[in-house]
C-alpha cells in the first residue's frame, strides 16, 4: 500500500474536499504526474430514498436510493433515513473529508454499494442542513437527481 499526502500543502488549495474543485485535480495531476493521472468524476451525488426497510434486531436500515443512472442499495445507520427524501450520496470509491474511502461491502448480510451522508460526515459546519442524521434535501434540489453535491 502506497499513501501520498497532497493535502495542505499550498494556500491556493485550501478549498472544501468534497467539492471537485478543477485547481485541486491540475495541482494533484502535476504533482503526480508519473505515479497517476485522475480523473474530476463527482463523488457524491443528489439521490432519493425510493424504498427504505429496517434490518430487524439493529438500528440500520436497507434503502434502495435513486440516483438518475443507477439504483443503489445502501445500508443506513441513520435514524431519519425513510422513503422520499432527497440525500447525499457517496458513491463506491468515494474519498470522505477524514480520509476513508467508501466501497462496496455487505452489513449484516445486505449489499451496501455507497454511504448516505450527514453534513458532519462532509465537514458542512455551517446550519445550512439539519445537524442530526443524514442530510435531508429542500426542494430545490429535487429536479437535481444524480447531480454533483456541491455543498
Amino acid at each position: 500500500m502506497v499513501g501520498i499526502n497532497i493535502f495542505n500543502v499550498k494556500k491556493e488549495i485550501n478549498k472544501s474536499f468534497i467539492i471537485n474543485e478543477p485547481v485541486i485535480y491540475e495541482y494533484i495531476n502535476s504533482e503526480l504526474k508519473d505515479v497517476i493521472k485522475l480523473q474530476n468524476l463527482p463523488q457524491f451525488v443528489i439521490g432519493k430514498i425510493i424504498k427504505c426497510e429496517k434490518i430487524p434486531d439493529t438500528h440500520l436500515s436497507a434503502c434502495e436510493v435513486d440516483i438518475k443512472s443507477e439504483i443503489l442499495k445502501i445500508v443506513c445507520g441513520a435514524r431519519n433515513a425513510r422513503e422520499g427524501i432527497y440525500v447525499v450520496v457517496a458513491t463506491d470509491g468515494s474519498w470522505m473529508p477524514n480520509g476513508m474511502q467508501i466501497v462496496k461491502g455487505k452489513l449484516r448480510g445486505f449489499d451496501s454499494e455507497g454511504m448516505l451522508c450527514s453534513a458532519k460526515e462532509l465537514g458542512i459546519e455551517e446550519a445550512k442542513f439539519n445537524s442530526d442524521g443524514i442530510i435531508e434535501l429542500d426542494e430545490k434540489y429535487h429536479n437535481a437527481l444524480g447531480a454533483e453535491f456541491k455543498g
